[in-house]
């Protein structure tokens, strides 16, 4: 249902320094609510759709040192971002759909994936350079500049081998800027016996330099 603050199938929630809370209700609501820090619900926003500004499973919610709202809209393969009254700030479509909307005309004009934002984390020099997001769908890491939300990189890439990726589900930051990303699957691959078997199910670390992994 989605009376008041029933949930169905939650993703995430992002706590702000001042103990309010936000809670991407994701699989079954496709919305954001926002709460104050004794739980009491302030303001809710979304629903589920494939356009404007609605929703297609919010999978990921940060906040950035400002304050802003950074929403992973996964099936829709975009970052939404919103002040915290849930007014709209600005959009990044990571990747088109595949299919008709594989026309789109945006740029720099990138494959078409599905569900290309499964999880959200900021850089940890002072001013947030960079927002990283795990691209599940297409199996990498996208690296956008956090000031317009371009792309400026990506890193990773289908596979099993160190740095590969499968199904990137889950990432975050640490203080020296180190990414932990955590695999949810993988592409399909053989094994010792012949058989096809999901690669993946691990967590890697990737110490971070500039806009790609140090090597």
């Amino acid at each position: 249902g989605k009376d008041d603050d029933l949930f169905d199938r939650p993703t995430v929630v992002a706590v702000a320094p001042t103990g309010e809370f936000y809670v991407a209700d994701g699989y079954g609501n496709s919305r954001v609510l926002k709460y104050s820090k004794e739980g009491k619900l302030l303001k809710q926003w979304g629903r589920k759709r494939t356009d404007e500004r609605e929703f297609n499973l919010p999978h990921a919610i940060c906040l950035d040192a400002k304050g802003r709202v950074y929403v992973g809209d996964r099936q829709n393969n975009r970052v939404q971002v919103f002040r915290q009254n849930g007014e709209f700030v600005r959009e990044k479509i990571l990747r088109p759909r595949c299919g008709a909307q594989e026309q789109a005309t945006w740029t720099p004009k990138r494959p078409c994936g599905t569900e290309a934002a499964f999880s959200i984390g900021f850089s940890h020099d002072a001013p947030q350079t960079y927002v990283y997001v795990a691209d599940g769908g297409s199996h990498f890491i996208t690296v956008l500049r956090r000031s317009d939300l371009e792309v400026v990189s990506e890193f990773g890439g289908p596979g099993v081998g160190p740095g590969q990726l499968g199904r990137p589900h889950n990432l975050s930051v640490d203080p020296s800027g180190n990414i932990f990303v955590a695999e949810a699957a993988g592409p399909s691959v053989k094994n010792a016996a012949g058989e096809s078997v999901e690669a993946g199910f691990r967590a890697q670390k990737f110490t971070f330099k500039g806009t790609q992994p140090a090597r």
